[in-house]
């Protein structure tokens, strides 16, 4: 079966043969899960990562407790169905202007939200501005030839996923 971003499933198992019907349940062997492929609680609830892990497939173990060596394993898929969108689409920028960007995260899942930003370009990476962390793009001082960059907000939870502005740079300086 397969699981969004962040989601929970449950699963259950039944140890048939003696009194101790009691399991432990781990995801990839660890007991409890980790952060980077999900967890599971002791009565068999599995929660997805915020980001997809590497292999995107885990294994949900359910070891008895009564012996050891008996267990089923189930075969799960974290799924993203991460949408990004950019604002403004397009935008132009003054020399050594500011310009804000914002990117929403769409989900049906519960992914984590962080985008990594970045900026390319024919006149990349010496003359094309700049972006911070929070999506402000501020432009070079100096016009560069072309006067267009694309700058890239990428999903951290799935970097398959990611919108691109056009940026043009201009400039309105004169000379006297």
């Amino acid at each position: 079966s397969s699981v969004l971003l962040g989601n929970s499933q449950s699963f259950t198992a039944t140890v048939t043969n003696t009194t101790d019907t009691s399991v432990r349940w781990s995801v990839n062997g660890l007991p409890g899960g980790s952060a980077s492929t999900g967890t599971i609680t002791t009565s068999g609830v599995y929660t997805a990562p915020p980001d997809l892990p590497s292999p995107t497939t885990v294994q949900v173990t359910a070891t008895s407790q009564a012996d050891a060596t008996k267990s089923a394993t189930a075969q799960l898929t974290v799924v993203s169905d991460i949408a990004i969108t950019l604002g403004p689409p397009t935008a132009s920028v003054e020399l050594g202007a500011t310009q804000g960007f914002q990117a929403a995260i769409g989900s049906a899942g519960h992914p984590d939200n962080t985008v990594r930003w970045s900026i390319s370009g024919a006149t990349c990476p010496t003359a094309c501005g700049t972006v911070d962390l929070s999506g402000n793009y501020t432009a070079p001082g100096i016009l560069p030839s072309p006067a267009s960059v694309t700058l890239t907000a990428q999903s951290v939870a799935d970097p398959s996923k990611q919108a691109s502005a056009v940026i043009s740079i201009t400039s309105h300086f004169t000379l006297q």
